[in-house]
């Protein structure tokens, strides 16, 4: 079952909506960022030309509510992005604790999988449908890169130490896998497939009876992602780094509002604009020179 815009797998994975999700919108953001940048360069390029050989441009003045605006705008938004991703982040990383365990050993060049129940797969993972599945997996030789597109998920299969990632299928039919790390001449034949069945129809592929060793599989249900348990170190990492990044956006505030209080001491200009604090800067008012003391 492949997507006719390889580009673009079907989402086939409880968790690739919202991979998609975070996805676009940096995408949107930044086409929205440079659409507005390239826009405003070419207006501003044109409407203050300079028209005349002796034209000096009108001294600047500062515009405290811009600047407060082009800060704060965008912390929040990268706040936002941050926090976005590490709750997704953590969501990935985190397997609910009824997942089916799967061990997967790469090797030049190929995939082998082992069920808990003594079956083996080579290139071939036979999984049911809606129930998650958390892979462990190392590697025999050099480093390889396990990624399921359909599924949004993808991890390093290292030599001599164990990785993991997981996922819950949404969907019956095959999916590609690839390894997605280079390791020698033949890493472009290092694919194989992922055959996701509905234990209501067992007339697909033989293999089928293997749904079997999987008797609490809720047949014909096809459940959403669970919430994830988290650590509590995790939980506690995270919850600082919230507070931090909430301090750090008070002293930005708060500099912010000093900064454009400052005047300069001969015109009496506000100089918040030039935003250095330690550098040597230059009235734009009256042109003298100034040192700010350090803060």
């Amino acid at each position: 079952m492949q997507s006719s815009a390889p580009l673009f797998p079907e989402e086939a994975s409880a968790m690739a909506a919202h991979v998609d999700a975070l996805f676009w919108t940096l995408f949107g953001l930044c086409a929205l960022v440079a659409a507005a940048i390239f826009v405003t360069l070419i207006a501003f390029a044109v409407k203050y030309r300079r028209r005349r050989a002796d034209e000096l441009p009108p001294p600047t003045r500062s515009h405290v509510s811009l600047e407060v605006t082009w800060t704060v705008v965008p912390l929040g938004v990268f706040v936002a992005i941050f926090t976005w991703g590490a709750d997704l982040y953590f969501r990935l990383s985190n397997p609910p604790g009824d997942a089916v365990q799967v061990y997967a050993v790469a090797r030049q060049w190929m995939w082998k999988f082992q069920h808990l129940d003594g079956r083996r797969e080579i290139n071939e993972l036979h999984l049911p449908v809606g129930r998650p599945v958390k892979l462990t997996m190392t590697s025999e030789d050099v480093i390889h890169d396990l990624f399921f597109p359909a599924f949004r998920v993808k991890a390093d299969v290292l030599p001599g130490r164990y990785t993991s990632i997981w996922f819950q299928p949404t969907k019956a039919g095959r999916f590609q896998l690839f390894c997605a790390e280079y390791c020698g001449t033949k890493h472009s034949g290092m694919i194989g497939q992922v055959v996701v069945m509905d234990p209501n129809d067992p007339g697909d592929d033989p293999v089928l009876v293997m749904v079997d060793a999987y008797p609490d599989q809720p047949h014909g249900v096809v459940a959403h992602a669970p919430p994830p348990n988290r650590h509590p170190v995790r939980r506690l990492v995270f919850a600082i780094r919230r507070a931090a990044l909430a301090v750090l956006f008070v002293l930005l505030v708060a500099a912010s509002i000093v900064q454009f209080r400052e005047r300069c001491p001969r015109c009496g200009l506000r100089l918040g604009s030039h935003g250095r604090l330690f550098l040597p800067e230059q009235c734009r008012g009256c042109g003298v020179f100034f040192e700010r003391p350090p803060v």
